[in-house]
Order: structure tokens, then sequence, then C-alpha cells
């Protein structure tokens, strides 16, 4: 299973998600629909500025006529709960105070992770590497989309991903 990881700073878009294409159906299920017209199916894990959860997918609109309508179902904990009064470092100070330590890292699992990196940067530092760059505010360097483009055709999630229309009951 291909995965792909786009990261940047200062990209059209502030957001942090894992968003899962799901493979083009080999066969539609609707008559006359053909397969490479559908739109593509999705499962995507918000994490970041705002927590929420998306199915995003194809139904057959009510009626005799074969027409689909893209939905989403979503959840949202904003929806769902009170936002957290907490700010700034008031967690962090919250947890120092009552002794929980699952948001530090200890010297061990420090050690590791510098014995990780280390040798990247040591290696970055001897080769002076070309990295791709680009304009601020756009979606990322030209060369991530050729990279994705040139395995099967793939295309990046675009950032600004429209949300499906909702539909009310009288469509």
């Amino acid at each position: 299973m291909p995965f792909y990881l786009r990261t940047g700073k200062h990209l059209s878009a502030r957001q942090t998600e894992i968003a899962n294409r799901f493979r083009d159906a080999p066969f539609t299920a609707f008559q006359n629909t053909r397969v490479n017209a559908m739109p593509t199916n999705w499962l995507v894990l918000r994490i970041a500025p705002v927590e929420s959860i998306s199915l995003e997918f194809e139904v057959k609109r009510p009626g005799p006529e074969v027409e689909l309508a893209a939905v989403e179902l979503e959840f949202g904990y904003d929806d769902w709960f009170a936002a957290s009064s907490a700010v700034g470092y008031e967690t962090l100070f919250y947890d120092v105070m009552t002794g929980d330590l699952s948001l530090f890292m200890r010297a061990d699992m420090v050690d590791q992770a510098w014995r990780v990196v280390q040798p990247v940067q040591d290696a970055w530092a001897a080769e002076k590497p070309a990295f791709p760059d680009y304009a601020s505010g756009s979606a990322g360097p030209k060369a991530a989309a050729h990279l994705i483009r040139k395995h099967g055709g793939r295309r990046w999630r675009s950032l600004d991903a429209p949300k499906p229309r909702k539909e009310t009951k009288n469509g």
C-alpha cells in the first residue's frame, strides 16, 4: 500500500490531517455510471486545528433517476464537547504539578531520538542536499506533485478540499 506524507511550513492551509483515499471500485453498482467518473472516497482524520473524523463518499439520490451525490459523515469534537478552557502552557503546567509525565520524554527516549536524527543531520551537513523550494502560501513544491503523479497517476488531496454539499430533506 503506497503511503505519502506531505508536510511543510506556511503552506496554503494550516491543517494536520490523515487522509486515506480508498481505491477506485473495480465496477459500479449504479447502471450507466462509469467507474472512472466516480469521485474518490475518503476517510479523513483531522487533528488540528479542528479535531474530527469524516467519511466522504457517493450515494444515489432518492428517486427513479440514477443521480449520485457527494455526502459526508462527520464527527467533530466541537459539536459534542465544550471547548477546553486551557490555553498555552496551562495543561503542561498542570501535568507538572500533578506529576503526570505522559507528555514528557524520558532521557532514554531523547537519546534514542538523537541516535536516529544525528546521522541524518551529519549527512546533510556533509553533502548540502538541494531541497525543492516552494513559494510561501502555496501547496508545496512542484516536485512533490511530480513525485506522486509518477506512481500510478496519483495526486495530492487539495489543501482547501471543498466539503460535499449538504442535502436538505427536500433536495
